[in-house]
């Protein structure tokens, strides 16, 4: 039987729209329940004079100053589709890295950030350094200082066009303390990820405007 009390993985995946809209609703209403929320986006990022690439940035930031929300974006803002570049690459890694001492702020002077550490194994896409992981798994332990949610938007993207490793994301999942749900979104059908999910949504496309030549517009799209 499933426990109500302990943190699920989530994934929302699929070619169709609703993905991120999807996990912005899930951190409303957790942030209206009284938890604390981290939202970071992966391959996303603020347009060249500074302003956020989607909207909803624009409110999640804003509701950062007051509520227990965390938001952060590893990215340029300029990656669409194909492979990513080494820059977006190293912005990815330096995300996930930044995920588990993000949400205890007050322990990530203790984090192993040096040159040759665990930020070069992310980049080569190597299983993580045992020691690393170690230290991560007991930031998380911490408890109260974590969030009950973790949103990591773009994540099956990241994975998918190589920007990320599987084996890192899954250390982080297995890493975190009981009580903390995550949600992964984006397209891409890594089995590992997949597997190691509690609720798979597949966001189908069955019909799309797009299609009729509409852009992206703000505010809907963007």
């Amino acid at each position: 039987m499933a426990d109500p009390g302990r943190g699920y993985v989530h994934i929302y995946t699929g070619n169709g729209k609703g993905k991120t809209t999807a996990a912005i609703g899930l951190c409303i209403r957790a942030l209206g329940a009284g938890f604390s929320v981290f939202f970071g986006q992966f391959l996303k990022g603020s347009r060249p004079e500074g302003r956020p690439a989607t909207s909803e940035l624009a409110v999640l930031n804003r509701l950062a100053e007051s509520m227990p929300l965390t938001v952060r974006q590893w990215g340029s803002g300029q990656f669409i589709m194909g492979k990513p570049s080494p820059q977006e690459c190293a912005d990815a890694a330096r995300g996930l890295q930044e995920v588990a001492p993000s949400v205890c702020p007050a322990h990530a002077p203790h984090l192993p950030l040096t040159p040759g550490g665990p930020f070069f194994f992310l980049l080569a896409h190597a299983v993580p350094a045992t020691a690393w992981w170690d230290q991560v798994a007991a930031l998380w332990a911490l408890g109260p200082a974590c969030p009950r949610l973790v949103v990591l938007d773009e994540a099956m993207v990241a994975v998918e066009v190589g920007a990320l490793g599987s084996p890192e994301v899954v250390a982080l999942l297995n890493s975190r303390p009981s009580h903390v749900e995550v949600v992964l979104t984006g397209r891409g059908t890594d089995p590992v990820l997949l597997a190691r999910a509690d609720l798979v949504t597949e966001m189908r496309e069955v019909r799309h405007y797009f299609a009729r030549g509409l852009p992206a517009r703000t505010g809907i799209e963007l």
